[in-house]
């Protein structure tokens, strides 16, 4: 026997498949791993490494990012060094490590502007947004999701150089390429933008009352309960939808009438598109015990204005007002950054990929990458490990 598994999926026989479950968006509030002893006992050449077992929607690592950044914002380099950082990605699900790849993808645009307010611009915060939380998402947005596909095809394919500070091993290429081409093919026929939304929303209304409601979004989490929409921002509302924005508006002043909810419900179903990154067709289980659904059991008002909070939130009138400032801090702390930090990817199982680096001979850093790294540099040992709570 040359390979004994780490890790067994299923609990029991009748339920055991070949494909790991797919966690799509987190429960858990986002934490960053550095802290004050860490920044300040470390010397300045060091670089400080980070592990993340089970990446899920990255929301550790994305926290992590933006508190490094904002450190180095408000001290001197005499202050606090310029170092290195690494991350590495651990993730048994390639889905995931697909959707973290489309997400920094939209980052990295993001990164080489400073025009955060232009049209353009936010299209792709936007995008960034209804991919992050939304099960169905407009037009513009779902064509800037499918060209972030494409484009992370045509770079996994080798027709596309990779962002200097990612790092994909070629070991991970074909998983990865297979969960992208899914997401384009076959899973927004499967899950229409109906299907998608009435779904949503049954499972919003089991939870729609554990959390309150974030400043702005009282009218907009309703809605969300009665038709399946997070508002686009305002000013695509006037260019693209003006049919949409009335109907809004109706809506606000009807105090969420039922019968302008099923309006804006046709409307969706007819207009907008499925957040295809949220479903997983690979993933299997008998129907006897459970249906083959995608996972939109999160509240996405307690996900990007709580558990996701950007301190540049002020005044908000509407749930993209949080996923503007979230994203923007986000894409600065990657643009300071540039050059002094890495995210690796690893599609594997986290208990064997430890032993691999413990002795020196993990299997995906010996496949090579698919950029020009100098991976006799990649640490075998971390400042900071970060489990996921996903079992």
């Amino acid at each position: 026997m040359t390979y004994q598994p780490f890790y067994t999926l299923g609990i029991a026989n009748n339920l055991r498949q070949d494909f790991p479950e797919y966690y799509n968006v987190g429960h858990d509030d986002a934490t960053p791993q550095v802290d004050v002893p860490l920044i300040f006992m470390s010397g300045p050449k060091e670089t400080l490494s980070f592990l993340f077992g089970g990446i899920g929607d990255a929301r550790h690592l994305y926290a992590t990012l933006t508190s490094i950044a904002e450190a180095e914002y408000s001290l001197s380099i005499d202050e606090l060094p310029r170092r290195r950082w690494h991350f590495t990605c651990v993730e048994l699900k390639a889905k995931s490590l697909a959707r973290l790849l489309v997400i920094l993808l939209l980052l990295h645009r993001l990164s080489l502007t400073n025009k955060f307010s232009s049209g353009k611009t936010q299209r792709i915060i936007a995008t960034a947004f209804y991919a992050f939380v939304a099960p169905v998402m407009p037009p513009y947005a779902y064509e800037q999701l499918q060209e972030t596909i494409s484009y992370a095809l045509r770079m996994l394919e080798g027709y596309e150089d990779v962002p200097e500070w990612i790092c994909i091993y070629e070991q991970d290429r074909q998983a990865l390429i297979t969960a992208l081409e899914s997401w384009q093919n076959d899973t927004a026929d499967a899950w229409p933008t109906s299907r998608m939304r009435a779904l949503a929303m049954e499972e919003f209304n089991s939870i729609q009352d554990r959390h309150p409601t974030p400043d702005g979004c009282q009218v907009e989490k309703r809605c969300y309960l009665n038709a399946g929409l997070l508002y686009p921002p305002l000013k695509f509302l006037d260019q693209d939808e003006p049919h949409l924005k009335a109907l809004i508006a109706t809506y606000r002043q009807s105090d969420g009438s039922k019968k302008v909810a099923s309006a804006i419900c046709k409307y969706i179903d007819v207009k907008w598109r499925p957040n295809v990154t949220l479903a997983d067709l690979e993933y299997q289980l008998p129907s006897l015990y459970f249906e083959n659904k995608p996972n939109i059991t999160h509240d996405p008002f307690q996900v990007m204005a709580r558990q996701l909070e950007s301190p540049n939130t002020s005044h908000p009138k509407q749930l993209y007002d949080y996923a503007f400032g979230f994203f923007t801090n986000l894409a600065k702390a990657i643009s300071h950054l540039t050059g002094r930090f890495v995210i690796e990817f690893i599609n594997s199982e986290l208990t064997k990929t430890m032993e691999q680096l413990r002795y020196g001979n993990a299997d995906h850093r010996e496949s090579g990458s698919l950029s020009a790294l100098n991976l006799n540099k990649y640490p075998r040992r971390f400042d900071r490990i970060h489990l996921s709570n996903i079992p």
